[in-house]
C-alpha cells in the first residue's frame, strides 16, 4: 500500500540502480545514514563480512573512493543523519527523531 508504514533498509549500492533509488525517493522518505570512510570499515570488518572487497590489498582505499563517487546520489536523499560514533540503538533514536522533526513520521 503506498500509505504503509515501516522501515526498509537497502545497501548503498541503491543508488548504483537509478530506476530503483527514483522509485525509492518518489515513494519513501529516504534517510541517507552517513558515516565517516573509516567508520564504515569498522562496521565492516566488525560483521565480519569483508564482501566485496575480500583479498583485495587495497580495499580500504576502494570503499573510500566508493563512498566518495556515491556522494552525489546518496545527497539526494530527504533526510541525512550522522551516525558516526553510534551504535545502533542511538542511530535508531536519531532517525525517529529526525522523522518526527521533518512531519514524514506523522
Amino acid at each position: 500500500s503506498r500509505n504503509a508504514s515501516g522501515v526498509l533498509v537497502v545497501a548503498g549500492g541503491i543508488v548504483e540502480n537509478p530506476a530503483a533509488y527514483a522509485r525509492l525517493l518518489d515513494s519513501c522518505s529516504v534517510i541517507w545514514l552517513r558515516a565517516t570512510p573509516q567508520e564504515h570499515w569498522d562496521r565492516v570488518l566488525a560483521q565480519g563480512d569483508e564482501r566485496p572487497m575480500r583479498g583485495q590489498a587495497n580495499a580500504r582505499a576502494r570503499l573510500e573512493a566508493l563512498l566518495t563517487a556515491r556522494q552525489p546520489e546518496y545527497a539526494r536523499a530527504h533526510l541525512q543523519l550522522e551516525t558516526s560514533g553510534q551504535d545502533p540503538e542511538a542511530a535508531a533514536r536519531g532517525v525517529l527523531a529526525l522523522l518526527q522533526e521533518s512531519g514524514a513520521a506523522e
